[in-house]
């Protein structure tokens, strides 16, 4: 979450650069202060999600440990036993029991405070998947402390055996989206290669957080793959409250798109309630800010706003300066600058008044 102390000093950074005495008077005839400002707020957005992947990496490394630990006393069989017994299942999708005795499944709504097991497949649980299970189990208070950390949607793990914990609870009637999970591109994600994290591209969250992106880190114990570990961030819990403090502070619009002209979030509020519209509507993320006449795929939508499709198309066609990656165009009559989100590959790109 983007705190205020920071919000103020990055509004009072901009001040400094500008010489204006006042917020309301941030409109200067320069693109320097907005070029600077746009390096700062995609560095706070880049620095989110650098914490995000540390978080990720911990906890599978934290599973990794955990694996490699002896096994319990009690025989393979056993275990699967007791997860079988406290199994429900949907078509391919099997849940397990995991709140207490006095708290009714009925009861439980998506994010309630516990951990959700899943198995995917076949409905007998594996013995394989049944270890799996047992030590995702020790990994709950991981899991719950990986979120309140800093508590952006889901934290899961998923094994190369279908199994799965997420924290908080996700309900059996979303997580059925997720079969088979190892097929999903919050796992495929994971950079497997250079065994670091990996990023999802924006995506829309059919449990119905909306635009999400995913931090995806493979672990391994040896050269022995053993899952994936996954953190989601929305993007409006990550971005929306700097977006709106930069357009206040200095009267420009200000977009995050992805190097293909996807729009990720938008200050304009008209803009990015469209864009929440259309990508729900099509259960995808269809939304872009390019002109009709660019756009590659038939099931993409250009944005409404002229201006917005224009300032990103020629962003897309400039040169980034090759010491500050700061990226400057014209579009329809105004100024645009974009700085690049390292992590993501994402830009920031500002829409001077």
């Amino acid at each position: 979450m983007i705190h205020r102390l920071w919000l103020l000093c990055v509004l009072g950074f901009f001040v400094a650069l500008t010489g204006c005495a006042s917020p309301s008077a941030l409109t200067c005839d320069t693109t320097a202060p907005a070029e600077a400002l746009a390096l700062v707020a995609a560095d706070r957005i880049d620095g989110a999600l650098r914490d995000v992947a540390q978080s990720t990496r911990a906890i599978g490394d934290a599973y990794a440990r955990l694996k490699q630990l002896p096994p319990p006393p009690a025989p393979a069989m056993a275990m699967a036993e007791m997860w079988r017994q406290n199994a429900f299942t949907q078509g391919n999708t099997t849940g397990f029991r995991s709140w207490p005795p006095t708290a009714e499944r009925a009861q439980l709504q998506s994010q309630a405070p516990y951990v959700a097991f899943y198995c995917y497949g076949d409905s007998a649980v594996s013995d394989a998947a049944a270890e799996d299970l047992g030590d995702l189990f020790w990994m709950t208070p991981t899991l719950r402390t990986a979120y309140e950390s800093f508590d952006y949607s889901w934290v899961y793990i998923t094994t190369v055996h279908n199994a799965f914990a997420i924290y908080p609870y996700l309900p059996m009637d979303e997580a059925v989206n997720n079969d088979p999970p190892t097929q999903q591109i919050f796992y495929t994600a994971a950079n497997f290669d250079e065994r670091k994290v990996g990023w999802t591209p924006p995506y829309l969250d059919l449990a119905g957080q909306g635009m999400m992106v995913t931090a995806a880190y493979p672990i391994y114990a040896g050269d022995t793959l053993l899952g994936v570990a996954s953190r989601d961030v929305t993007i409006d819990q990550m971005s929306d409250t700097l977006l709106a403090a930069i357009a206040k502070s200095s009267d420009a619009q200000v977009l995050i798109v992805d190097r293909d002209g996807l729009l990720i979030d938008a200050s304009d509020s008209a803009l990015a309630k469209w864009a929440i519209e259309v990508n729900t509507k099509a259960k995808a993320a269809v939304a872009y800010c390019l002109p009709a006449e660019s756009l590659k795929d038939k099931a993409h939508l250009a944005s409404p706003a002229a201006w917005a499709n224009a300032a990103v198309d020629a962003v897309r066609s400039s040169d980034p300066d090759r010491k500050t990656g700061v990226i400057r165009a014209q579009a329809a009559g105004r100024a645009v600058v974009a700085a690049p989100i390292e992590s993501t590959g994402w830009l920031l790109v500002l829409v001077l008044p």
